[in-house]
């Protein structure tokens, strides 16, 4: 008997997120071209998320990428018109889930997988730390704790080895580049083009941790990672994405 495969059904998955930089320094409306060119340059992805996007040109670069609009979400900085979104052809079953402190979550459906992209605050206090981040993202894991098949991106403006990265993993996630055997890299500062964004004793920091942190990440639960990598456009932050196996 003849095996038939279902041919227009994909074979694998890529997804992309990626913090765009809301910095009236730096118009982002004279970036956009530059960034969807980045994207494209990147490859085909099948759902992006995008983080500080600015006004409509979240929905220029979703147009653009994609023949679709997205779907947006104010976010954080309300009175720069700041938004959090998602884009891609084929993604339904979106909602905001509100994560306090101005934040939400953008959660969507990718055939069975759920994909949450999200921008956790940055920390007003380092040492000792306070407890905004862990709030957001308790919020999301317990949205998302029914989901056998899923997928956490974005910047979570924390250290891999800090304790907001370490309870999305105590819920099951892994980096997916810890599930290739990759070593992560620094997501920011992406380039030497925003480095007058820094104070001294940032600059001082960055360099004592080899010039670049790792900030965005992508964690999977469920999932067969077939790759991941890196991207780096005009943004003070690189771009992040993963291929995974479609069941």
């Amino acid at each position: 008997m003849t095996e038939v495969h279902d041919l227009s059904r994909p074979t694998s998955r890529r997804l992309a997120v990626w913090n765009i930089l809301l910095d009236l320094r730096y118009p982002q409306a004279k970036r956009l071209e530059s960034l969807a060119e980045t994207l494209q340059e990147a490859g085909e992805f099948d759902m992006v998320g995008i983080l500080e996007a600015q006004y409509q040109n979240g929905q220029h670069l979703a147009r653009q990428l994609s023949g679709t609009e997205g779907v947006w979400y104010e976010h954080s900085r309300i009175k720069r018109s700041e938004r959090i979104g998602v884009f891609g052809p084929d993604i339904h079953q979106i909602e905001p889930v509100e994560l306090g402190y101005t934040k939400v979550a953008v959660v969507a459906k990718l055939g069975e997988v759920a994909v949450a992209t999200v921008h956790l605050r940055r920390q007003p206090t380092r040492f000792p730390p306070t407890p905004e981040q862990i709030e957001q993202i308790t919020a999301l894991l317990d949205y998302l704790s029914s989901e056998e098949r899923a997928v956490i991106m974005g910047d979570f403006n924390s250290l891999w080895f800090q304790k907001t990265r370490r309870l999305i993993e105590a819920a099951g996630y892994e980096s997916a580049f810890h599930k290739i055997g990759k070593r992560r890299e620094g997501t920011m500062p992406a380039n030497g083009n925003f480095s007058e964004m820094y104070s001294w004793r940032e600059k001082l920091m960055l360099a004592l941790a080899g010039g670049a942190i790792n900030l965005d990440d992508i964690y999977t639960k469920g999932v067969n990672v077939l790759g991941a990598g890196y991207f780096d456009g005009l943004s003070d932050h690189k771009g992040v994405w993963m291929e995974y196996e479609e069941d």
